[in-house]
């Protein structure tokens, strides 16, 4: 006796050919993020130790070896330009106690935000231990009325680069972003146990995949024959 295939395998036969003929099995494996660049960034540093002139330049690009585009890929990822003294490129923030400092950004429209796109401190004979380490992120939906905390995120030392860190969740309607209970990567002998700073900083969302997204909908379509068979 010829047997047939259930209708659950017939609709698995045919997703799979769908998605064959579309070429969406291979997958690709870069990833495409929204770039959002904040409108203003702020610090306050209770120790009154100020740090380097302008803190405008993590945010205006004034490090960046070419414009950051509002879209990118994991895949390409922009470069730093670095010539110098890192007060024409980023921020450094000189001595004082590090558990007083905090960054506030304020982003132009209510976005949504899963990452962050950092070009830690990097300059040209400045010790990389006095990029940030670690920091409490923290995000507000009210324009800086509330905060709620993301938690602990950890970042690399900076090599001239960005690196991407993922918040492990997507936050929606974001309209402030706070960096809190900053360290660095330690005394490393040369007098930078309470020095930070850094170079650029971006706040991306990954958007899925067109391919990603039409796999989904096949898998819908798939659903649908099998409950109507």
């Amino acid at each position: 006796m010829k047997m047939k295939n259930s209708p659950a395998k017939q609709c698995a036969s045919f997703t799979c050919a769908i998605a064959s003929a579309f070429g969406l099995l291979s997958l690709s494996h870069a990833v495409t993020y929204d770039v959002i660049t904040p409108s203003n960034v702020s610090f306050i540093d209770d120790t009154g130790v100020f740090g380097s002139p302008d803190i405008s330049n993590i945010i205006n690009g004034s490090g960046v070896s070419s414009p950051i585009g509002v879209t990118i890929e994991s895949t390409n990822i922009p470069s730093l330009s670095v010539t110098g003294n890192i007060d024409a490129t980023g921020w450094r923030r000189n001595g004082g106690n590090l558990t007083g400092l905090f960054f506030t950004f304020t982003l132009q429209d209510p976005s949504t935000v899963s990452g962050i796109l950092l070009a830690n401190y990097f300059e040209s004979g400045g010790p990389a231990a006095r990029g940030m380490n670690t920091f409490t992120f923290q995000y507000s939906d009210d324009e800086g009325q509330n905060y709620y905390s993301v938690g602990t995120l950890s970042a690399t030392q900076g090599n001239g680069g960005f690196q991407l860190i993922d918040l492990g969740t997507t936050l929606t309607g974001v309209t402030n972003v706070r960096f809190s209970s900053i360290t660095n990567f330690g005394a490393d002998g040369t007098g930078n146990s309470n020095i930070v700073g850094m170079n650029e900083v971006r706040f991306v969302n990954a958007v899925p995949e067109p391919s990603a997204a039409l796999l989904g909908g096949l898998g819908v379509l798939a659903l649908l024959r099998r409950r109507r068979a």
